[in-house]
């Protein structure tokens, strides 16, 4: 045999010694990467000019404190008021006709909704 020649038992025991300290240092980068992440950044709080709207609340009451030179126009939406409506025959009307959209409450008052047009 020749010096530079190994037998091929040596060479694949040589193989399979070195697989498992090539594993064990591929496992140890991975676990080492995920250690030297970098935590997320703090963001500092913003800070509000002084003309802003600020909430008081104390005890008793809860205010919204707006500066002197904000406008404040005081309109409020009125609440819907739901009118019941009342079908042919004097019920009130769970359901509409498709086409005049009228009121009724049961297939007879359909049927008389549409002997009526």
């Amino acid at each position: 045999m020749s010096e530079g020649f190994i037998p091929m038992d040596e060479d694949k025991a040589e193989v399979e010694h070195s697989k498992p300290t090539m594993n064990a240092a591929l496992i140890s980068k991975i676990l080492a990467g995920n250690k030297k992440k970098k935590p997320p950044a703090k963001r500092a709080p913003k800070v509000l000019l002084p003309p802003c709207i600020s909430y008081v609340s104390n005890s008793n009451s809860t205010y919204l404190k707006f500066p002197v030179t904000y406008n404040i126009t005081r309109t409020f939406a009125k609440p819907k008021i739901n009118e019941i409506k009342l079908c042919a025959c004097g019920n009130k009307g769970k359901y509409r006709e498709p086409k005049t959209l009228r009121p009724y409450c049961s297939i007879p008052c359909f049927k008389n909704l549409k002997n009526r047009n």
